[in-house]
Order: structure tokens, then sequence, then C-alpha cells
């Protein structure tokens, strides 16, 4: 059997075998939750939408307070690095974080914030999930800064287990006053009379989401503004999109199924459009 390469990952400035990394057990990340992180991937190897990822990377450590100190030409620059150590032709995930560093008393930033790059794989979603759909479990609680893309997700990883014994795929997050904002990791649209209608304020700007705006508006309106969940309850299909699941159907939302709860055939064309965008 073929000995497999070690996985090179970069961590305080070095690149290093990921069995070798380690951070003090008194990091902020740790204690207090305090980190940001962003997630994309490779095509063919090659680093998918990477100008923006690191754009948004850098706006979630600018708003965490987190004075990282690298320039979005340092960090392009090093996840191709990372990318040709490791030899990547295939499709692999990339993970950029930052916390607030090492801190004496578990409240106050450290001197140096703690940053690294990983090479993860991808998670590959059953078959299923795409041609029969998911189901969304409600969630009726807000993320705290959601623009930000923090590494604080206890509460909904909490939630996302209670509700998968009850047979749920995923949550969506939806306010006291009924508004639909996004799922734990992926953000929401939804067709209302012809119209794709996707959640602007309250919700992380997904870069897949913008991608696929792009892509429906060369066939069908998209209105990028509020949704409610009485709004939801008529609509005839819905998706999630983000960087591992793309554009993922969604067939059931709390006790309510979305059309006919099956997937709809304006989401697969966009599920094909998407692919071929990204053979591009």
């Amino acid at each position: 059997m073929e000995k497999r390469q070690p996985i090179i990952w970069y961590l305080e400035n070095k690149f290093i075998h990921s069995t070798d990394a380690k951070i003090p057990i008194t990091d902020l990340g740790l204690q207090r939750g305090w980190g940001v992180f962003d997630f994309l991937r490779t095509y063919s190897g090659q680093p998918f939408q990477l100008s923006v990822h690191v754009a948004r990377f850098l706006r979630s450590t600018k708003g965490s307070l987190i004075n990282l100190n690298k320039s979005a030409e340092e960090l392009t620059q090093l996840v191709n690095r990372l990318i040709a150590r490791n030899s990547v032709v295939g499709s692999v995930g990339i993970k950029l974080f930052a916390t607030a560093g090492n801190s004496r008393d578990g409240l106050t930033g450290g001197k140096k914030p703690t940053f690294g790059i990983m090479l993860l794989p991808l998670h590959r979603y059953p078959r299923a999930t795409y041609t029969r759909g998911i189901k969304l479990g409600i969630y009726r609680e807000l993320r705290t800064n959601p623009e930000v893309k923090s590494t604080n997700y206890a509460a909904v990883l909490v939630k996302m287990a209670v509700e998968k014994r009850r047979g749920f795929d995923d949550i969506l997050y939806v306010g006291t006053n009924n508004v639909v904002y996004e799922s734990a990791r992926s953000n929401f649209f939804a067709l209302i009379n012809g119209t794709w209608i996707t959640p602007k304020e309250g919700v992380l700007p997904g870069i897949t989401r913008k991608l696929v705006i792009g892509l429906s508006r060369k066939r069908y309106p998209v209105r990028e503004g509020v949704l409610t969940l009485a709004q939801l309850k008529k609509a005839g299909e819905a998706f999630i999109t983000s960087t591992e699941r793309e554009v993922m159907p969604v067939v059931k939302v709390g006790s309510f199924r979305i059309g006919n709860g099956r997937v709809g055939d304006k989401t697969k064309q966009l599920m094909a459009d998407f692919h071929r965008f990204t053979l591009q």
C-alpha cells in the first residue's frame, strides 16, 4: 500500500505537519470562543473565489478586534503556497482562522493573535441530499454579530444535535418577529410567486450566496430582502447555499412542506448552472 504524504498546515508563521499543530490551552479561541475563520475550497486544485474569502476573513478579524496584521496579498500567497506544498490536484477544503491569542487572565486579548491555515477533506453529502432535499428545524434565536464568521458555534451545534434527533438535517434561524434569516452554516433562498427571495439583513454575507444570486438573475427574478415565515409557508421551492453544500434543496421547514415536498425544477436548474460555473 502506498504511504500517504503528511498534510501540511500553516501555523504561527511557519509550515508544519498537521500532527505537530499545537496552541496553548489558555488561548482565547479555546477558552472563550474569541476567534474567527473563513472556509473555501478548491476545484481541480484551484482555490475558488479566493480573493473574496480573504476579504471577508479580514473583515471578520476587524469586526472581532483581532489585530491580524496581515494583508490580503500575504494571505493569498500563503493559501497558494499551502496548496502547492500539499500538491493539491482535486477538491479540498481550506480554513483560515485567527483567535485573540494566548491570555493570562482568560479575558484580555493576547499580545498577538493566533493565526493558522488548515487543509481539510471536504464533507461529502449523500446523493439523496440533493435528489430528495433536506429538512430544516426552526431555531428561534438570532446569531450575535452575524456578519462576522465567528468560531463560536456552541449554541447552534447543541440545537442542531437536538433537531437531528427529531429527524431534521439542519436548522433555520427565525426571529421572534417570524422573520427568516439563515441556516446554521448556509444562506437561505425561497421561491415566492415566481421570485427567489433571500434574506439580506442579519445574515452572513455568503460568497456562494452572492454567486448564486448572479446565476439566478440570468433566468429568474431575485430579491434580497425580508422573508417571513408566513411567506415561506407559501413557497414553491427553497434551497440553501454554502461552500461545501453548494446549492442544496430544502423540502421541509419545521412542520410544513415546501411546495409539494419534492426538489423543484428551478432549484435543479440552478444546481446545474452552479456546477457548470465551477467547471469554467
